[in-house]
């Protein structure tokens, strides 16, 4: 399930995905969207995308302190350059 969460920002929720699973998973995708640029009024636009990860119950148990957790990781990413994904 994918659902938007502010602005440019997305939560996956992954039930059966571990912590390494979920990383794996969202650098396929990372890496896809890297390798399929679109092409929008003539334009051709490549999609990057800074992923941070927080698992229940390793990390949390409060879905508010996941997503608190999984967006300093993402902000970790953030600031080590983007395009990647940030797990625990």
């Amino acid at each position: 399930m994918i659902a938007r969460q502010a602005g440019d920002e997305f939560v996956v929720l992954m039930p059966e995905a571990g912590a390494i699973d979920a990383v794996r998973r969202l650098d396929a995708i990372r890496a896809l969207l890297a390798a399929h640029p679109l092409s929008s009024g003539g334009q051709e636009l490549t999609l990057r995308i800074t992923a941070g990860v927080a698992c229940f119950p390793d990390d949390a148990t409060e879905a508010l302190t996941l997503l608190d957790i999984a967006d300093s990781r993402l902000l970790a990413g953030k600031r080590a350059g983007r395009d990647r994904v940030v797990g625990p």
